[in-house]
């Protein structure tokens, strides 16, 4: 099963083309700290991380540019759809926006660009662990944070 057919196109040649590796080595070490910081002082805790950190504020930029970057994807689908043509119904980006049109199910682009996100997320995370366990060397390219 896919996220979309033929990928998204944002890691080729050791190149990060749409900024979506960037935004989790950098956004990564500020949402993580969240699940330690008490309830009612997440909210002062990111307004300090925006204020003082440049990288946090390049994240937030990158992770609203990934939004903007997965709605274009879904605008894409749809004009695929449209016009007839040929793409894999089966993925998971075709899946998520049938529910959309579901009238049963409370579910919205919106949601799709959430889900996608974390599709990008979950994988770097376990494409970095494997390619760490997998090669003895350091490549050019890391997706450990510096």
């Amino acid at each position: 099963m896919y996220s979309r057919e033929g990928g998204f196109g944002n890691l080729r040649n050791d190149t990060d083309y749409m900024g979506w590796m960037s935004m989790v080595r950098v956004m990564q070490r500020t949402v993580s700290c969240l699940g330690y910081v008490p309830y009612g002082l997440r909210t002062l805790y990111l307004v300090c991380c925006l204020t003082f950190s440049h990288q946090t504020r390049v994240g937030v930029s990158s992770a609203m540019m990934v939004v903007k970057q997965v709605k274009a994807l879904i605008k894409e689908r749809k004009e695929q759809e449209a016009a007839g043509e040929e793409f894999r119904p089966h993925d998971m980006l075709s899946k998520m926006m049938a529910m959309t049109r579901d009238e049963k199910v409370d579910f919205n682009e919106d949601d799709i660009a959430v889900i996608l996100n974390a599709f990008v997320w979950a994988g770097s995370d376990t494409t970095g662990s494997t390619l760490s366990m997998v090669s003895p060397v350091s490549t050019s390219f890391s997706f450990v944070p510096p």
